[in-house]
């Protein structure tokens, strides 16, 4: 057989990596895989009757990050539109459909910064920004309906930060005009107004102002505004939603502050009713509702929690029950909850309880959320902690805090079933520490915390039985907020960083299964708290993210620790800073999944931008010992960039030549076409798979392992390009040709 050194090989690899496609200057990526939109508050909705759709625009998300994004949900789903042009990025601003000009109104709001008297319109496909010659002064926290009296889109109220309006205007289609009623309510913001058609009327109710919130009942005739004096009203709050339902000819109210309301009244005209549906969405402010004239339904958008932050649920009410909105798919907006990655099954799996109502136990495929319903579940809890015992099929729970409550219950998930473990000895309660499972030593590793009084620096390790304290010569010092993963292709447990008192920390340290030891790598992310590691199996790094730094700085740089430094990766884009995340990493679909952290509800996903590949295909034919077989020396092991890969061939008769065939095609070599049987030089049980373009010596031991040696340069024009192997062994009595084949490897350069 013909033999080269392996050099030529790389240079093989480059020819055909040179041939490909130009590759991107970031070696990784993060991707918003957020199947929902993202939880908000201070948004605006309104139902475009002409095209049956409800359309959300802007409000805030987390941190007082403010969207300017539409939102369409037809019945079944949201979708995000990608209107040309859109308004600025807002919240506090109000829409209303107008029914005479068939488009959606919206004005004002604020930024952030300053209140705003902008104008637009949106007619289904597009925003415009209008240019009346009279506005309203710049507010927020105002209210819009549709006056059908007078065929005209109608503001009452808002707030610039130091007035509080109680000043009437409508849209003529052109500009805007003051009215001057006779009485009108107090100024006000946050308020909300609905338009009754069926009596011609349009409702405000409640609000806030300098006196507290309102309960007031107000209806505008198209002239002047009446105050109602119903013999029920609705407890007094702000930021509640209203819509009329045509069906039933009712205005409905939901929501509100304080206290967080999950009240649900409808208005007859006369009267306010409560409602007592079986199901009620979680209580929320800053919310909104339309009612989709189509399905004769109410729908509940988003809002503000107490616990969880900014809602992305999404609720429809029939007039005798709410139902969520299959829309809904996603853990709601919150953070301090936990990911782990069930590898046994291939989904991560998320816990969070801080608030009862909502599904607490959700799972990952990759594609989709999904709430589980287990008959039981811990008890509620934040800031604990999870890993996956892989030995045992379990997702393991422990800790946590409710209210003055620091837990030490221990709890495995087995994908159905909660169950709560009675362990005979167990680490004190606590919150805030960091869990990982040692594979090498079959264990889950738990380390610090705070119980309520004190940091801590006790270790500890769940075999699946009961906890075990553990002691170290050396140790990280007392801390919470920091983050474990485990390093499988160093055998050890990696921990970064934590807080201390006001003391945010940026040490590192390994567990070996036996004791601590720091590391002082060149490099390291800053101090931070409350981030979070995954441990990326295929590229062999713990991705960090995340976290508070100090001065309650939100980094949200990348960084990945190889075994011996901290790696800073570059991205082009990347999630927001936040405290709290969760990270998990997908063994099935090879990514770092992260989702939420303080009040966010999205959900990321780290990865390559290139991934190495190594895939077997096709079958070998046998020889003495059976078929050989070609596979890697370091198992798992993937062509890298810069890297040296050691492809062996096992199986094989022992002390032979063997050589493995690198070529660049699967489909062709030499103007035959591939695979190619070889009965017609004697083999009939074998087919040449790969083009022999080049060949690696790789001679068989007296233990029939042959292997070779592939050095890929450190080159990124490498990246992408494909190369294919098969290994090739001399065997006399294999059959007539004297050769026995392995089956096929397709790969391809990644980087890491």
């Amino acid at each position: 057989m013909k033999t080269s050194r392996t050099w030529i090989g790389t240079v093989l690899i480059a020819s055909v990596a040179l041939a490909s496609s130009p590759q991107a200057t970031a070696q990784v990526t993060w991707q918003n895989r957020s199947p929902t939109p993202l939880g908000r508050t201070s948004h605006a909705i309104a139902y475009d009757l002409l095209r049956a759709q409800t359309i959300v625009f802007g409000g805030t998300h987390a941190y007082l990050t403010r969207l300017s994004d539409t939102l369409m949900w037809d019945g079944a789903a949201w979708t995000r539109l990608t209107p040309a042009t859109s308004p600025a990025a807002r919240s506090g601003h109000a829409m209303a459909y107008d029914d005479n000009r068939r488009v959606i109104l919206l004005f004002g709001g604020t930024d952030g910064t300053a209140s705003l008297a902008d104008t637009w319109q949106w007619d289904g496909s597009t925003w415009t920004r209008l240019s009346p010659a009279t506005s309203p002064p710049a507010r927020a926290g105002h209210a819009m309906a549709y006056d059908a009296v007078r065929g005209r889109v109608m503001v009452f109220g808002g707030s610039d930060g130091l007035t509080y309006y109680g000043d009437t205007w409508e849209w003529n289609g052109d500009t805007w005009l003051q009215l001057a009623p006779a009485t009108a309510p107090s100024g006000r913001s946050d308020h909300a107004l609905a338009a009754d058609t069926g009596r011609s009327r349009v409702v405000l109710f409640g609000g806030s102002n300098l006196t507290g919130s309102l309960a007031d009942t107000w209806e505008w005739n198209g002239t002047t505004w009446t105050p109602r004096s119903p013999v029920t009203v609705p407890a007094a709050r702000a930021g509640h939603g209203m819509a009329y339902d045509l069906v039933r000819a009712r205005v409905v109210l939901f929501g509100g502050y304080p206290p967080y309301q999950s009240s649900t009244f409808e208005w007859d005209g006369t009267n306010w009713t409560q409602k007592n549906p079986a199901t009620v969405p979680l209580a929320r402010a800053a919310t909104g509702l339309a009612f989709d004239a189509a399905r004769g339904r109410t729908v509940l958008f988003a809002g503000q929690s107490a616990y969880l932050g900014a809602l992305s649920d999404t609720w429809v009410f029939d007039g005798n029950d709410w139902t969520l909105g299959a829309g809904a798919s996603s853990p709601p907006a919150q953070g301090d909850d936990a990911l782990a990655a069930d590898t046994a099954r291939g989904r991560v799996v998320a816990f969070g309880s801080y608030s009862s109502g909502q599904p607490t136990t959700w799972e990952w495929d990759g594609e989709h959320w999904t709430a589980m319903a287990p008959p039981s579940s811990p008890p509620t809890r934040q800031y604990h902690a999870m890993a996956f015992d892989a030995g045992r099929g379990r997702v393991v729970l422990f800790g946590g805090v409710y209210g003055a409550t620091y837990r030490n219950d221990t709890w495995e998930w087995d994908g159905s079933v909660w169950v709560q473990r009675i362990p005979t000895t167990s680490p004190p309660g606590r919150s805030h520490h960091a869990m990982a499972y040692d594979s090498s030593h079959h264990r889950i590793v738990l380390f610090g915390g705070f119980d309520g009084s004190n940091v801590l620096a006790d270790t500890w390790e769940w075999d699946g039985t009961t906890w075990a304290q553990r002691t170290s010569t050396t140790a990280p010092s007392a801390r919470a907020g920091h983050a474990l993963a485990y390093v499988a292709h160093r055998g050890q447990v990696v921990l970064f960083g934590g807080v201390s008192g006001a003391t945010r920390l940026s040490d590192t340290w390994i567990w070996n299964g036996v004791g601590w030891s720091q590391r002082n790598p060149p490099t390291s992310p800053s101090a931070r708290a409350d981030h979070a590691l995954a441990y990326d199996t295929v590229r062999a790094r713990a991705v960090l993210f995340g976290g508070e730094g100090d001065g309650s700085n939100l980094p949200n740089d990348t960084w990945e620790w190889d075994g011996d430094n901290w790696l800073l990766r570059p991205t082009t884009t990347a999630p927001a800073g936040r405290t709290g995340p969760s990270l998990a990493y997908d063994v099935v679909r090879e990514r770092t999944v992260l989702w939420g952290g303080s009040d966010f509800g999205d959900t990321w996903e780290f990865l390559p931008v290139t991934t190495a590949l190594w895939d077997a295909f096709g079958s070998g034919c046998p020889g003495v010992n059976g078929v050989p077989l070609l596979d890697q020396l370091t198992p798992g092991q993937r062509p890298w960039v810069g890297e040296t890969i050691y492809p062996r061939i096992t199986n094989a008769r022992p002390s032979s030549a063997a050589v493995v065939a690198l070529g660049i095609s699967d489909s062709v070599w030499l103007g035959f076409a591939l695979p190619a049987n070889l009965s017609f030089l004697g083999a009939p049980a074998c087919d040449l798979r790969v083009s022999v373009d080049v060949q690696l010596l790789a001679p068989t031991n007296a233990g029939g392992t042959g292997l070779a040696l592939l050095s890929i340069p450190n080159d990124p024009v490498l990246v992408g390009g494909r190369f294919y192997l098969q290994g090739v062994v001399s065997d006399p009595d294999a059959n007539t040709l004297g050769l026995a084949f392995t089956q096929g490897i397709a790969a391809r350069v990644g980087a890491r």
